[in-house]
């Protein structure tokens, strides 16, 4: 992949796509939502990280004080609205926040929620009408452990 005439990652589609190298890369693969944290504990092959959303986990193997930006995609996220009882999930990651904007997206809807950060789930038209989902709404954001890439800041520990 080239930006600004540089190469920044070479390999096979799917490693590009799964395995983004850079911010740049990952947010021209798709993974949109980028936000910085910190390894505070890791344990077989999961880490738990702060972030300005509240603690996550993902699926990695870093030294705690690592520093990192978890990179998410939108098609990754999965909403709630608050209160509502959730289904029985492997998604380990469940962050709370505040409908604050709907975009149309062709047959899908991206809906931006402010879980003290933004974070940009993109749903169906029937699951924003069953949800009943609008600006000021409370919801639940959950996502899996292995749907979060992390790339490492370089300079070491915080």
């Amino acid at each position: 992949m080239l930006f600004a005439g540089q190469v920044v990652q070479s390999g096979p589609p799917w490693q590009v796509f799964s395995r983004p190298a850079t911010e740049a890369v990952a947010r021209f693969v798709g993974a949109e939502i980028n936000l910085p944290g910190t390894v505070e504990a890791c344990d077989k092959g999961t880490v738990r990280l702060t972030t300005p959303v509240g603690p996550l986990e993902a699926a990695a193997a870093l030294p705690v004080g690592t520093r990192v930006t978890l990179c998410l995609r939108p098609e990754d996220l999965t909403l709630y609205r608050d209160g509502q009882a959730l289904p029985p999930s492997s998604a380990r990651n469940q962050v709370r926040g505040t409908v604050v904007q709907l975009t149309p997206w062709g047959t899908q809807v991206r809906v931006t929620v402010d879980c003290g950060a933004p974070l940009v789930a993109l749903i169906t038209r029937p699951s924003l009408e069953a949800l009943g989902l609008a600006p000021g709404v409370a919801v639940v954001v959950t996502f899996k452990a292995s749907a979060v890439h992390l790339l490492r800041h370089h300079g070491g520990s915080a």
